[in-house]
């Protein structure tokens, strides 16, 4: 579990310029959970926060 914004950052070795695809990010850990894995697409981003489409 993080605690706070030092544990996220710590976590977070690569580069900023990377493209990540936040697939080992809880919260998509928690809306696959929810809603299933079909029900949204995640885009990768360089951002560093998890871009999420949902389907119509």
């Amino acid at each position: 579990m993080v605690n706070n914004m030092t544990d996220l950052t710590a976590h977070d070795a690569a580069p900023a310029w990377q493209t990540r695809d936040h697939l080992d990010d809880p919260v998509i850990g928690e809306l696959r959970n929810r809603f299933g894995p079909d029900a949204f697409t995640v885009q990768p981003t360089r951002t560093g926060v998890p871009v999420v489409w949902g389907e119509a």
